[in-house]
């Protein structure tokens, strides 16, 4: 005799949910080791890929036109690379330099409270050429090919590139603007 179809069917069904419990308990354990291969991955790959930037004062050397030329960039702390952070460049007047520049100006007490790069570079004729008198170095394509280099290294706004100076060096910022 054969049980009622009803019963057959009733059994299949739950014969079926059997299965599909089990199937649902294996890929899920499958998919749950995928999904955290993956994230683990990833995370190795982003602490890798982004390296950390340095922070203070640094004294560098950048090539223009033959001519090899210093200044003096100040990373603040709040600097992390992730955010674009305006661009200050602070001259000097006629015969200083760039260290007694950063040393009076003081922008990077501010550069710390405010989060931007600060640069100060030095001239080569110990005066700002303001005038663009083609006897005396090009300046304003220094700090033209400075600024590109700068924008490569660092995440600058470059809607946000500013200058101050004292003396011959603000009268260089009139020529620059």
């Amino acid at each position: 005799m054969r049980p009622p179809q009803s019963l057959v069917m009733d059994g299949f069904f739950h014969q079926l949910k059997y299965l599909q419990k089990q199937h649902f308990r294996k890929y899920s354990l499958y998919l749950f080791i995928a999904i955290f291969f993956l994230l683990s991955c990833k995370t190795e790959i982003e602490n890798t890929s982004v390296p950390k930037p340095e922070y203070g004062l640094f004294q560098k050397t950048f090539s223009h036109n033959g001519t090899v030329r210093e200044y003096l960039i100040y990373i603040p702390t709040s600097y992390t690379g992730e955010q674009s952070v305006p661009l200050l460049f602070s001259f000097h007047g006629a015969f200083g330099t760039m260290q007694k520049q950063y040393d009076l100006s003081k922008f990077n007490i501010i550069a710390d409270r405010e989060n931007f790069i600060l640069v100060t570079p030095q001239s080569s004729n110990k005066i700002w050429n303001q005038n663009s008198n083609p006897a005396l170095s090009d300046d304003v394509g220094f700090i033209d090919a400075l600024i590109d280099d700068l924008l490569n290294k660092y995440n600058i706004n470059q809607n946000r590139i500013y200058c101050a100076g004292s003396s011959n060096g603000g009268f260089f910022c009139y020529q620059l603007a």
